[in-house]
């Protein structure tokens, strides 16, 4: 046979082996800048959820507040879950802390779920005639420490204030 008979070889399109190796780097350089991202984002996740919880229960504290009834000493009384705090109308300054909160804002007595800490300033009306109001902190996690000199929590890894405005003769 003649070198003129025979038929050409075709070669068949397929990738180099450099070529693989190549795509190979790249998808485990993506693959590995992904997984990365994941503690990112179940960070994001909790500090949502803190938030959001730290939030209620300040919403829950105020409305707690602002309904507060009398007893028949004249003293107002609010109570959130079994935790009470009273103040009188004398414009003096009360507090309170509530330990052991959960993420719904109520005091809970599983470990597991206590989750923040709320600290109530109230500044009670003169009168019942006048307004009062109340500074509302809460933190996370439940072993921040108020720090009355600064008015600001130390130890937390985040918290929410608010103050709210009530009248006593509602």
């Amino acid at each position: 046979m003649s070198r003129s008979s025979q038929k050409p070889r075709r070669r068949c399109p397929a990738f180099s082996l450099v070529e693989v190796v190549l795509a190979l780097g790249i998808v485990s350089f993506c693959l590995i800048s992904l997984l990365g991202l994941v503690p990112v984002g179940l960070k994001a996740v909790s500090d949502a959820s803190q938030l959001s919880g730290a939030t209620d229960c300040l919403l829950q504290i105020a409305s707690t507040i602002q309904n507060a009834t009398t007893n028949s000493s004249g003293t107002y009384e609010a109570g959130l879950g079994s935790t009470n705090f009273s103040w009188n109308l004398d414009g003096k300054v009360s507090t309170a802390t509530l330990s052991n909160l959960s993420l719904q804002g109520l005091p809970t007595a599983n470990v597991s779920d206590q989750r923040l800490m709320a600290h109530v300033e109230i500044d009670a009306p003169a009168s019942a005639e006048t307004s009062g109001s109340a500074l509302i902190s809460v933190a996370w996690p439940n072993r921040a420490l108020w720090n009355t000199g600064t008015k600001s929590w130390n130890n937390a890894q985040g918290s929410v204030s608010a103050c709210v405005v009530f009248l006593s003769g509602q």
